[in-house]
């Protein structure tokens, strides 16, 4: 059986909405056990954001983040999404986001959660031109923040499906998302669905579930098919297993370095370890603080290494309320965001 190296593979652009999903849903920790009548009790805002936190997260990267600032981000995060949750015009509720979260946990990582039925976008009260901090809050589900510095936007109205969007304005309407057209550098307003072994699929509004490779097999029309193994022939990682790469020397997929492996800038290491500059082996990562050298196996407590000009070190952090430069060697601290020349946090202004 012959496989097509062809990809399908096509950008989801909102993807990043993930990071800040408490606008719409967002927590960790799983729903307290019934009590003995044998009703569920109702989950609370803070477990259902938590809970989103906790598998959206903390668990897919968490061997990549330093431990005390994951703990920061966790309170930070979750108090954003309770905020969210009590907004004017937003419609979600806790038992959603903890609806949400159960969905995603039964996933594995690298999933867009927002494709997932529990977790599409909710719209809100607030009409067209009304002030806004978060997208759920608006009746078009899309938040366009100004530049005052406060953090606050207007509803704006958005393409309707079927309707050309970019990258530059990705926002669709409520269900659906920016997707790349295959084989093409247009960009649509489609709707997305994931999709399981042999499906019909063309990378692009017809996602594979993770594990799973849109491609051609014997000239056939694209279709999910099993991950390439280790030893398998390949042209690029996404067509490889979990924990493989596609290796540049044998056109062939291959294991990631744990510790102790020989890595250079063709031969990755796995989750959690980075490729030590002077030993040119994989290492776990350490954790640098803000202005200090970072790479290799040496990441940043806060932030990325080298954002911006120079040589690579971890930026500044620039605390809530406080200027800020976007693209400039500085990062706010998440889930706070560069707007308007200040670090803001989603839902601490009041927006009119």
């Amino acid at each position: 059986m012959r496989r097509s190296k062809q990809t399908y593979l096509a950008p989801l652009l909102a993807a990043a909405a993930v990071l800040v999903a408490c606008s719409s849903e967002e927590g960790s920790t799983a729903t307290p056990p019934p009590p003995d009548g044998g009703a569920s009790a109702p989950v609370t805002p803070e477990a259902a954001c938590e809970h989103q936190f906790r598998v959206s997260i903390e668990r897919c990267i968490k061997d990549s983040i330093a431990p005390a600032t994951m703990t920061s981000a966790r309170e930070r995060y979750v108090a954003d999404c309770v905020t969210a949750l009590g907004l004017s015009g937003s419609t979600r509720t806790a038992d959603e986001v903890d609806a949400c979260a159960s969905a995603v946990e039964a996933e594995e990582c690298g999933i867009f959660a927002e494709a997932l039925p529990a977790c599409a976008p909710k719209a809100g009260t607030l009409a067209t031109g009304s002030g806004c901090n978060v997208n759920a809050q608006c009746q078009s589900g899309n938040c366009e923040l100004r530049g005052e510095g406060k953090g606050c936007g207007v509803c704006m109205a958005t393409p309707a499906e079927g309707e050309g969007c970019s990258a530059e304005r990705p926002a669709c309407a409520l269900g659906t998302f920016c997707v790349g057209e295959p084989n093409s550098s247009r960009m649509t307003c489609k709707r997305v669905s994931y999709v399981d072994e042999k499906a019909a699929c063309n990378g692009a509004d017809i996602q594979c579930r993770p594990g799973f490779i849109c491609a051609s097999v014997d000239g056939a029309k694209p279709a999910c098919i099993q991950a390439l193994a280790v030893g398998e022939e390949c042209r690029d990682d996404s067509h490889c297993a979990k924990e493989a790469f596609c290796s540049q020397k044998t056109a062939k997929c291959t294991n990631r370095g744990k510790a102790g492996d020989a890595c250079d800038a063709t031969t990755p290491c796995a989750d959690g370890f980075g490729c030590d500059r002077t030993t040119q082996k994989c290492a776990a990562f350490t954790f640098a603080e803000p202005g200090e050298d970072c790479g290799g196996s040496v990441a940043c407590r806060e932030g990325v290494c080298g954002q911006g000009t120079g040589a690579p070190r971890c930026p500044t952090v620039v605390e809530d309320g406080k200027g800020c430069l976007a693209g400039a060697h500085m990062t706010c601290r998440a889930p706070a965001a560069c707007i308007g020349g200040a670090c803001v946090m989603p839902t601490t202004a009041t927006c009119k």
